[in-house]
């Protein structure tokens, strides 16, 4: 297992990764900015220091975090896609059309606290919850 100050040496460029499905980022610049970890290209965790990531991600600990998902992405021809068919309807009413130029939408962030094994996972999307996160 990786120690924490490997991990935080590994990380002074302001990128850091684990495995090739795991990364994050962060502004070096400011030291009490907030850091982003993508898992999958469809979760985003954000922490307030690369020691909770640590903590979370390789000691399997509890902590606080803003959770968000990709919900689905809009296509060239404005077409709105989703994986998940539970999310269709919702998405339909609460975005008929496309409101930006980007092509992916994340659901609202929500903070959580739990290990990244049992992690919760809420979907919440315009003041709307899709999923509790704790099926």
């Amino acid at each position: 297992m990786q120690s924490l100050n490997e991990f935080l040496e590994s990380a002074q460029g302001g990128e850091f990764n684990f495995g090739s499905n795991v990364h994050g980022f962060y502004d070096v610049n400011d030291p009490d900015g907030e850091i982003t970890m993508i898992s999958h290209n469809v979760e985003e965790f954000t922490y307030k220091c690369l020691e909770d990531v640590y903590r979370h991600y390789v000691k399997e600990e509890s902590v606080t975090y803003r959770y968000s998902m990709l919900v689905g992405e809009w296509y060239d021809d404005d077409t709105f896609h989703t994986d998940c068919p539970d999310f269709e309807e919702p998405m339909k009413r609460l975005l008929p059309v496309r409101e930006s130029d980007e092509s992916e939408v994340w659901s609202d962030p929500v903070e959580v606290t739990c290990n990244y094994s049992n992690r919760i996972t809420p979907v919440h999307f315009k003041g709307e919850i899709f999923d509790d996160g704790k099926n």
